[in-house]
């Protein structure tokens, strides 16, 4: 896949969508959902 815009102007920055293979990636015991999942529980009021 190509480079696209991300952004507008002289601020903008180019990002790029592609595959990486299960084994290159994030270690599954070490990721931000089982982080997540261990911090206090938040509630938005409006």
């Amino acid at each position: 896949m190509p480079a696209f815009a991300v952004g507008e102007g002289e601020g903008a920055l180019l990002g790029a969508l592609f595959p990486v293979e299960a084994a290159n990636g994030p270690d599954p015991n070490n990721s931000y959902s089982k982080w997540l999942a261990g911090q206090p529980k938040r509630h938005v009021q409006e």
